[in-house]
């Protein structure tokens, strides 16, 4: 396959591959086999859930040719799952699979199906098929080999007491090599799960029949991939723009009427390292949409391969409430971003959609749960508003709860708790309702408060899924927070807040009341975010919960805990639960605030600008990571609101770790907070308000990854200055930088871009040779003031980097205003460069070695030829020699894999194989049909004829078909190769048809009714050239003979099937 076409081959990373039966039980057959019967129904827990690991098959009623090993199940065969008592509800399952092997038909796929069992025979009959729908998990991916995803099931059919899940089998990779699924996971829900159970829109971007009405799809063209490569990933059909340089809404979905869109899953690829991703919006009626995206729905590789694979997915597990109408909204990039063949892809789209949510409540999952965005604030005056069916109203409506399970006690009163929570851009708010026939004794204060009647609340925000940290699951982390609360009728409101073993006790807004019977009381309280670690909690953070009830004294007191209860236990946070920040609205930001750490000078700065743009107090507060006061300043911003603040943190007095700022001043209604890493050292030179450059970038990159070099100025006063220029200087050996590919002396668009509102990249040169750019900067903005952050400089490491240190200056930065010119002084950047990832060649080196030693040379079938087993070591030992380079490129390691490759297959290709005369009748007859098709096609530019270069395409490949079927040693992999090779140059063929509807292969009453249109229209008009092809017979008009002529190939056709 040419250069050129190269993304044809990485579209087949982004999907899985759907394939044909092979002789396995498929949908409306009458039974299926009998197979190994273990009898096991599921054993659900109390949640109505059960998750199979598959490190056996004991939990699996019946299964049928698959093998279990490691793990994990492969196929092809067949699994069969008894509800027992119960019946199905959903199911999920896990794929993790080799997908180089993997060859698949777009007929086929992971299936399930609902079942009945026969216990007389000991076979399945399978009925109504289960809409699975597959979301790829490119995030988990640790090398391009991997196929990672999840199918998840839309409604099971009420009653379904066995599942069927069937497992394909790949057709054939190579001559020896079957691809099959593995599956990792299979986990079943009953009817007593409180999960949702959602119907689905599977839209595989084949056409645009899926689309709203009214769609618009003018500037989107469905592509249909016949390379077979492509099918190695489910998808034969992609969607991309016309012109990817605009910005497109054509996706437009709408869910059936009565129902409402409650999940969106979408999955594309990008073939360049993109500037921004696609999003999906929501609308109750299609014609005013939010943006329903977070940075946290999306899913791309931890590493990027290389810049033509970035496959990404975007999956928005909950909807506003009301959706009906959901856009894929794909981005406009600049012809630079585009330059060459780049076009991001569009693969999959699934909706989710079902009933309305009605007015009953919240469902409780246990060890699980969604905190919502409050309406407004929260007013805390003790009062947990409740309706007279017990569900929360006033400023706690629609919040969800956990519940801490207590006792009944000997006297018939009850103990325990409902907590509801729910979030706004400051505070996470807790409203706790208590059972306790003895409410708000607590005679303790300060940090024994935990000593009587007290909430306590833990939460996690770092390591939510426990992959950074295994070994910390029985213990809490320095991040994790430790909430107490009580009420006490003695002593008040009181909280205390312990982390990392100290404890504070930050002002939190708390209330108590207890109830009119005095059997049972509230608590409230407004804990800011800044204490818990949380910031943009709209943006679907997920974070770890558990809460603890304590009911009386230290000495025989009750305690009750939502996931784990104990003195130890509950500080487990291995064993607390997940709580999930339900995307929301981000609040107004009133003022912007940048850091810039200078590592040098050991100096902060801090800046931004007003949103009303006006000259008036700014405040800057910084604690460190234990929450202490590190500064604190105020000063009027200038004319434009622009603010700047520089600051030295030095010293052994100050902590290190995560630094938080926030900065507020008059009129300025909530305070803007951002956080930066800092380790203080000893004082650099301050610089004293000397105009300086900065210039900042990543502390490592990966060779062959991109690195963004942030560029700013700091000092001068209180001058401002309009136009600036800048000279970087940089290593030619280790880094590169785009250029313009008609104007190679200047940087390509997109390289270099302003980091500040009014300042615009005027231009930006390079010497290549000499590691030199020039960049020219300049603003109309009167008075504009040059500080902090100012432009961005986009590199790329060379594949062939060595691993080391490379240094980025910036020099001779120059600023000018009208009347005064100054030079900063230089800066500069150090960035480490990480050799190049040699696992994967050390795996394949291990392959490689255990075939060479398990293979046997002598002339018996299956032995290999004298000399074969030394060429490989040969080719082993120089790939070992690679792997031993710890210097060794990225491009090195890969050539050397390739060639091991090529070394194993030509070995394994030498295997002595027994003389057996290959079937060729296939082959014979797709030559015949091929011939048939290439004499009927006439060659031509007009509709129903096919270009010269089409013709002569498809007659070569039936020359090549020839050959195999003359040669009388052709082994039968070679000839049914061959039938394949032909067949998809037919279809290839009757792609080109020239029709007047692209994509078509044969000519369609379509084509007829857009001739109409044009009934009459001559070649004096100007829109002529559109119709032109369909001028059969060159009379310069559209008449009733051209349109007769076309009717007649269409019954043509329909003759000829």
């Amino acid at each position: 396959m040419g250069g050129k076409f190269k993304w044809l081959k990485t579209l087949s990373l982004m999907s899985l591959l759907l394939g044909s039966a092979n002789g396995l039980i498929a949908a409306g057959e009458a039974s299926a086999a009998a197979g190994d019967i273990t009898g096991s129904s599921v054993a659900f827990d109390g949640t109505g859930k059960f998750k199979d690991t598959l490190d056996t098959l004991d939990n699996v009623f019946m299964k049928s040719g698959v093998n279990a090993a490691s793990g994990g199940v492969t196929g092809p065969g067949d699994l069969y799952y008894y509800a027992g008592s119960t019946s199905f509800k959903g199911v999920a399952i896990d794929v993790n699979a080799f997908k180089w092997s993997l060859k698949y038909t777009a007929a086929d796929d992971l299936k399930v199906f609902e079942a009945e069992y026969d216990s007389g025979s000991g076979t399945f009959t399978d009925g109504d098929e289960v809409m699975m729908v597959r979301k790829q998990k490119p995030d988990l991916l640790t090398s391009r080999d991997q196929l990672k995803a999840s199918y998840v099931s839309g409604p099971v059919p009420a009653g379904t007491k066995y599942l069927h899940i069937r497992l394909p089998q790949a057709g054939f990779f190579n001559n020896s090599e079957f691809g099959n699924f593995s599956l990792d996971n299979v986990t079943l829900t009953s009817m007593a799960s409180s999960a949702a159970s959602n119907d689905y829109i599977v839209d595989t971007l084949a056409s645009f029949d899926k689309l709203a009405a009214g769609a618009v799809t003018s500037n989107l063209h469905a592509v249909a991939n016949v390379d077979w490569d492509v099918q190695t990933f489910s998808n034969l059909t992609n969607v991309e723009r016309l012109d990817a340089t605009l910005e497109d809404k054509g996706l437009t979905y709408e869910v059936p009427a009565g129902k409402e869109a409650k999940s969106v899953y979408a999955e594309g690829y990008f073939n360049f390292l993109p500037s921004k991703y696609f999003e999906v919006w929501a609308s109750p009626d299609g014609a005013t949409y939010t943006n329903a995206t977070q940075s946290s729905s999306y899913h791309k590789p931890a590493v990027p391969y290389d810049s033509n694979w970035v496959p990404t997915s975007v999956d928005v597990g909950s909807l506003p409430a009301g959706t009906r109408f959901v856009q894929v909204r794909l981005p406009a990039f600049t012809s630079g971003e585009l330059y060459g063949m780049k076009h991001p892809k569009m693969t999959r789209v699934a909706i989710g959609y079902g009933d309305p949510a009605d007015d009953t409540g919240p469902v409780e999952t246990p060890g699980q749960t969604t905190i919502k965005q409050a309406a407004g604030a929260i007013s805390i005056n003790g009062a947990v508003e409740l309706d007279d069916n017990g569900k929360p109203t006033g400023g706690w409506q629609g919040a969800n709860a956990i519940t801490l399970t207590g006792i009944t006690d000997t006297n018939g009163d009850d103990h325990g708790a409902k907590v509801y929570f729910s979030y706004d851009a400051d505070n996470l708010y807790v409203g706790a309702v208590i059972a306790d026939p003895t409410p708000m004794i607590n005679e303790n204060t300060g940090t024994n408060l935990w000593g009587g009647d007290n909430l306590e609340l833990f939460f996690g925000t770092e390591d939510t899924d426990y992959s950074q940290f295994p070994d910390k699951k029985n213990t809490m982390l320095a991040s994790d927070v430790q909430v107490v609360i009580s009420g006490s009728i003695s002593n008040g409101p009181q909280s205390y807040v312990y982390r990392n073993s100290n404890f504070s006790f930050p002002t939190i807004p708390l209330a108590g009341m207890k109830s009119a019977d005095g059997k049972s009381y509230t608590l409230e309280a407004a804990i800011p975010l800044s204490e818990l670690g949380i910031t943009n909690p709209w943006d679907n953070k997920r974070i770890l919960l558990n809460a603890v009830l304590n009911d009386g004294s230290s000495s025989g007191r009750g305690q009750w805990g939502w996931t784990t209860t104990g003195e130890t236990l509950k500080k487990n946070r291995g064993q607390w639960g997940k709580a999930d920040l339900e995307a929301g609205s981000a609040p107004v930001q009133d003022i912007t605030a940048d850091v810039i750490v200078d590592e040098n000078t050991n100096r902060i700065t801090v800046a931004g600008q007003r949103a009303d743009g006006s000259s008036k107090d700014v405040t800057l507060l910084v604690t460190d990571p234990n929450g202490a006061i590190t500064y604190i300043d105020q000063a009027p911003s200038d004319s434009q609101g622009h603010y700047s603040f520089t600051f030295p943190i030095t010293g052994s007095a100050y902590a290190s770790g995560l630094y938080t700022v926030s900065v507020g001043g008059d009129d300025i209604a909530r305070a803007t907070s951002a956080t930066f890493d800092f380790t203080p050292g000893e004082p650099g030179s301050e610089n004293n308000g000397e105009p300086r450059g900065t210039l900042s970038g990543p502390a490592s990159a990966p060779a062959g990854g991109a690195i963004g070099l942030e560029a700013g100025f700091l000092g001068g006063g209180d001058a401002s200055y309009n136009v600036m220029q800048a000279v970087i200087h940089y290593d030619k050996d280790t880094l590169d930088f785009a250029v313009d590919s008609e104007h190679p002396s200047r940087l390509a668009s997109g390289v270099v871009t302003s980091a500040v509102s009014g300042l615009n990249v005027l231009d930006a040169a390079i010497k290549p040779a000499q590691g030199e750019i020039m960049v020219l900067l300049g603003s109309t903005v009167p008075n504009f003031a040059a500080q902090g952050r100012l432009f961005t400089l986009h590199a790329t490491a060379k594949a062939g980097a060595a691993a080391g240190d490379t240094t980025v200056s910036m020099r001779e930065f120059q600023l000018s205003s009208e009347t005064d010119l100054i030079t900063a002084a230089d800066s500069s950047a150090t960035i480490r460069l990480t050799a190049a990832d040699h696992s994967a060649l050390a795996a394949a080196i291990a392959d490689a070695q255990q075939t060479h030693d398990e293979a046997v040379e002598g002339s018996a079938t299956g032995q290999y030829p004298a000399g074969a087993k030394a060429a490989l070591q040969a080719a082993i030992d120089a790939a070992q020699a690679v792997a031993d380079n710890a210097s060794a490129t990225r491009e090195e390691i890969a050539d050397a894999a390739a060639a091991l490759q090529a070394a194993v297959d030509t070995f394994q290709g030498s295997v002595n194989v027994p003389v057996v005369d290959a079937d060729k009748t296939a082959l014979a007859n797709a030559i015949a049909a091929a011939q048939s098709t290439y004499d009927a096609a006439v060659e031509g530019s007009k509709v129903g004829q096919y270009p010269q270069a089409a013709k002569s395409a498809l007659q070569a490949a039936i020359s090549q078909a020839n050959a195999v079927l003359n040669n009388a040693g052709a082994a039968q992999a070679a000839v049914d190769q061959a039938v394949t090779a032909l067949q998809s140059a037919v279809g290839t063929f009757k792609g080109q048809l020239v029709t007047l509807v692209p994509g078509e292969t044969r000519i369609t009453i379509r084509d007829l009714s857009i001739l109409a249109k044009y009934f009459g229209m001559t070649s004096s008009d100007p829109n002529w050239s559109a119709i032109e092809k369909a001028d059969l017979f060159d009379e310069g008009e559209i008449t009733l003979r051209s349109l007769a002529a076309i009717a007649q190939m269409i019954l043509d056709d329909w003759l000829n099937e």
